[in-house]
């Protein structure tokens, strides 16, 4: 009995369907802190497509191994919780095993430090458009992930009104986090965690403008850089003894740099 060339392919085609379906992504949690498994956390398998879509939980064993039947060989994400925390790895399609690295928690961490901060500006009719950046990084040692209800709090200008906000890790994508007004006026607070490396803090701001304003940074936390950006069009008048340098931006030569 001779089987015709459509029947054997779509035998064929079944059994690649059943195999892709069978696939097991594998990983394993380890806590960078301690250089131990990170057992018990809780891991998380989204399916990325036209969104994020959870398509398994389980827990990390004894040993930090965690394991998912694909129901699908697209791109995934895995998600894993420590103490509150979640950290991230990618699983492109293909993918087989993942590991994905995980810290402790501290309220307070003294190896933080601001890298940049950042405020720019410019005028559009009787608004001020400004935008505040924060760079800062955490070198931690052994690392460790700083979190609390207050955990990077800046000032923005009187006046003020807050227009768009997100937070970035190193490596991530920028995400929306709404920084948290404080009982101080103009004062907010960002309750996003500290992981160890780069974070990226910005926020978008408007303000009433009729040509000339005194803008206060007040920052909370001293920074290697200060620097302030402004379109040619507008004039940059520092106080006294704020030592700014004029730099020039080859990306922007439309824009005026100054550095302190």
């Amino acid at each position: 009995m001779r089987l015709s060339p459509k029947v054997v392919a779509a035998a064929l085609a079944m059994l690649l369907a059943s195999v892709a379906s069978a696939q097991t992504l594998s990983g394993t949690l380890k806590n960078g802190t301690t250089g131990k498994p990170a057992a018990g956390d809780d891991v998380i398998l989204i399916k990325l497509g036209q969104g994020m879509d959870e398509a398994g939980r389980t827990k990390a064993d004894a040993s930090g191994h965690f394991s998912f039947k694909l129901a699908e060989a697209g791109p995934h994400l895995i998600r894993a919780v420590h103490q509150g925390v979640t950290y991230h790895s990618m699983a492109p399609p293909g993918t087989n095993s993942v590991e994905v690295q995980v810290f402790d928690v501290s309220k307070k961490l003294n190896d933080i430090s601001v890298t940049a901060d950042v405020m720019r500006f410019q005028a559009q009719g009787n608004d001020l458009q400004g935008t505040r950046l924060f760079a800062l990084n955490n070198t931690s040692s052994p690392p460790r992930t700083q979190m609390n209800d207050q955990n990077f709090e800046f000032y923005l200008p009187e006046g003020a009104r807050i227009v768009d906000s997100s937070a970035e890790t190193a490596g991530g994508q920028p995400l929306k986090t709404d920084p948290v007004p404080q009982k101080e006026k103009n004062r907010y607070a960002f309750n996003f965690p500290l992981r160890p490396g780069q974070t990226l803090f910005q926020v978008g701001f408007e303000l009433p403008y009729s040509g000339e304003l005194s803008i206060d940074p007040k920052s909370l936390y001293p920074a290697q850089h200060f620097v302030v950006m402004l379109p040619k069009t507008m004039q940059f008048s520092a106080g006294p003894g704020s030592g700014y340098e004029s730099r020039a931006n080859p990306k922007e030569p439309s824009t005026v740099v100054q550095v302190a």
